[in-house]
C-alpha cells in the first residue's frame, strides 16, 4: 500500500487546533450585542465616547477571535509530519483561514466577517512569525508576539481613510466608520486607529526582538555544546593516538628478543630437523612475527580465514563481563572463505563494534558473516535502541570511525542499519580473494 502524505505528527497539536477553531465558530454569536449596544447609544445621543467605546470593544473582540482562528488552523498545520515547513502544513495553514472567514455568514446566524487586507496582513504577519521562532522551545512567548501582531493590525480597521485599500470591510466595521463620518469624527477614529496600530506594533517589535533573542541564544548554546563536543572528540582521538604510538614502541621493542629466539630456533632446526618442539615453536614465532608486523604496519596484509578471525575476536572478548551474551549467527559455511586483511586491525574493528553492542544493549548480540555478491558481510546485530530513524544519516564517533577507516584500507565498506524489527546492524563488506575466478574457500 502507498504511503499516505498526510500524517498526523502531534495528536495533541491535532486536538487543540480543533478547539481553538470550534471556539472561533462558538464566538461569532458572541459580543456583537456589545458593540451594537455602545453605537445605539453614540446613535441616539450623538455621542463620541460611546462610539470610541464601541470601536475598542470590537478591536478587542476581533482580535480575540482572529487569534483563536490563526492559532487553531496552525496547531492543526503543527499537528502534521514536517510541521508548517512541509507542503501540506503550508496548504492547510492557506486555505483554512481564507475558508473559515468564507463560511462565517452560515454559522449560527452570526454577522460575518470580512476578509480583506487586514486578515491577509495578520496571516503573513503570523506566518514569518512562526518561521522566524521556529528553533525556539516553548509557546508563550510566541504566543504574547502573536496577539500583538493581530491586535495592530485589528486597529486598521476602524480607520475610515483605509476602507477602500481593504479594511474593515465586515458588517460592524463598516456602520462604526459610516457613523463616525456622519458625525464628522472620521479624522478622529483615523487617528484612534493609527495610534492603536503603532502602539500594539512597538509592543510586537519588542516582544520580538525578545523571542529572537531567545532563539539566537538557544542556536548559540547549540554551537557552543557542538563545539564542545567536538573538542572532547579530538582530545579522545588525541589520547588514542598518543596511546597507540606506545603501543607501537613497545610492540617494536618486543621484535628484539623475539628476533633472537628465531635466530636460536633456525640452528636448533638445522641441527635436530625432525624435532616436533622445535617446529611447533617456530610456527609460534613465526605467527608473533606476523601480528607485530600487522600492528606496525597497517599496511601489512595476508590471506587469512574467517573462521580464524572469528576466534581471534571471540578470544579477545572473552575476559568482557558481556561475553556470555555474544552468540555467532549467520552462515557457518562463510567461515571456509578466505580474505586478504591485517589481521590485528579487522580483529580489533570487530571488537570495537562488539563492544560498543554490548555497551548499549543489555541483551544478546549476533556476530557472524554472510556471503554476498563479490565478497562477505560481517555483522555484529543487537535488538537495542539504534541509532534512529530508518535512513537517518550516523553520526560516526571515535571507535566507528576507526572502524570505517579500517574498512575502507581493506578495500571495503562500512554500513550502520536499521534491520527489520528494530535494534541495529554494523555491517562490514569485504572482498574474497579470488583463485581461478572463484572466491577462495578453504576448509578447516
Amino acid at each position: 500500500m502507498a504511503d499516505i502524505p498526510i500524517r498526523i505528527r502531534r495528536p495533541i497539536s491535532l486536538w487543540v487546533g480543533m478547539g481553538l477553531i470550534l471556539f472561533w465558530a462558538l464566538s461569532l454569536r458572541m459580543g456583537a450585542s456589545w458593540i451594537l449596544e455602545a453605537l445605539d447609544r453614540a446613535s441616539r445621543g450623538l455621542s463620541v465616547g460611546d462610539l470610541a467605546l464601541g470601536a475598542l470593544r470590537l478591536v478587542a473582540i476581533n482580535s480575540g477571535r482572529a487569534l483563536m482562528l490563526y492559532g487553531g488552523w496552525f496547531a492543526l498545520g503543527l499537528s502534521l509530519k514536517g510541521g508548517i515547513r512541509s507542503l501540506w502544513g503550508f496548504v492547510v495553514i492557506l486555505l483554512g483561514v481564507p475558508l473559515s472567514y468564507g463560511v462565517s455568514w452560515g454559522l449560527m446566524g452570526g454577522p460575518g466577517l470580512h476578509f480583506g487586507t487586514s486578515a491577509l496582513a495578520s496571516l503573513v504577519a503570523v506566518l514569518v512569525l512562526r518561521w522566524l521562532t521556529q528553533g525556539l522551545k516553548g509557546w508563550l512567548d510566541r504566543l504574547i508576539v502573536m496577539a500583538l501582531l493581530v491586535l495592530a493590525i485589528q486597529w486598521l480597521d476602524i480607520c475610515p481613510s483605509l476602507t477602500p485599500y481593504g479594511f474593515g470591510g465586515g458588517e460592524l466595521s463598516m456602520g462604526l466608520k459610516a457613523m463616525a463620518s456622519v458625525m464628522g469624527e472620521g479624522v478622529l477614529f483615523d487617528w484612534i486607529g493609527f495610534l492603536g496600530f503603532a502602539l500594539s506594533l512597538v509592543g510586537a517589535v519588542g516582544s520580538a526582538s525578545i523571542t529572537m533573542g531567545k532563539v539566537l541564544q538557544e542556536r548559540q548554546f547549540r554551537l557552543i555544546r557542538s563545539q564542545e563536543r567536538r573538542m572532547a572528540q579530538l582530545r579522545e582521538e588525541g589520547r588514542r593516538a598518543r596511546v597507540f604510538r606506545e603501543l607501537q614502541g613497545l610492540v617494536h621493542d618486543l621484535r628484539r628478543p623475539l628476533t633472537v629466539i628465531m635466530g636460536l630456533g633456525d640452528v636448533l632446526m638445522a641441527e635436530r630437523p625432525g624435532d616436533e618442539r622445535l617446529v611447533r615453536m617456530m610456527a609460534s614465532a613465526e605467527g608473533m612475527d606476523r601480528m607485530i608486523r600487522e600492528i606496525l604496519s597497517g599496511d601489512a596484509a595476508g590471506e587469512v580465514r574467517l573462521r580464524d578471525l572469528y576466534d581471534l575476536v571471540l578470544s579477545q572478548v572473552s575476559p568482557m563481563p558481556y561475553r556470555g551474551r555474544i552468540f555467532e549467527a549467520g552462515d557457518e559455511a562463510v567461515g571456509g572463505l578466505v580474505i586478504r586483511a591485517n589481521l590485528m586491525r579487522l580483529a580489533r574493528a570487530l571488537t570495537n563494534l562488539l563492544d560498543n553492542a554490548a555497551n548499549a544493549y543489555d541483551g544478546p548480540v549476533e556476530f557472524g558473516g554472510r556471503r554476498v555478491d563479490r565478497g562477505v558481510e560481517l555483522f555484529v546485530l543487537d535488538r537495542g535502541p539504534g541509532f534512529g530513524v530508518q535512513g537517518q544519516e550516523v553520526r560516526f564517533g571515535t571507535g566507528l570511525t576507526f572502524v570505517e577507516q579500517v574498512a575502507r584500507d581493506h578495500g571495503g565498506s562500512f554500513q550502520v542499519r536499521t534491520p527489520e524489527g528494530g535494534g541495529c546492524e554494523a555491517v562490514i563488506f569485504l572482498p574474497l580473494v579470488e583463485v581461478d575466478g572463484d572466491a577462495a574457500d578453504r576448509g578447516p
